[in-house]
């Protein structure tokens, strides 16, 4: 999980969205990847993608 995200990090750091998104969505339920697939989801206009994304981010670090 955490090699999927570090590797999400660097891709987008290198400006390979698409494959940022690819990765991230394999790095399990962490939340800083879904924050992070909300933002570029956001970015290339899949709104729906990235509001679910936000909602899955929100319940990881809200429980409540």
């Amino acid at each position: 999980m955490l090699a999927a995200f570090n590797l999400g990090t660097l891709y987008e750091d290198m400006g390979r969205i698409e494959e940022a998104i690819s990765v991230y969505k394999r790095a399990g339920n962490l939340a800083d990847a879904h924050y992070n697939l909300s933002r570029l989801y956001e970015l290339v206009g899949q709104h729906g993608a990235a509001l679910e994304h936000l909602k899955a981010y929100r319940k990881l670090v809200d429980p409540h």
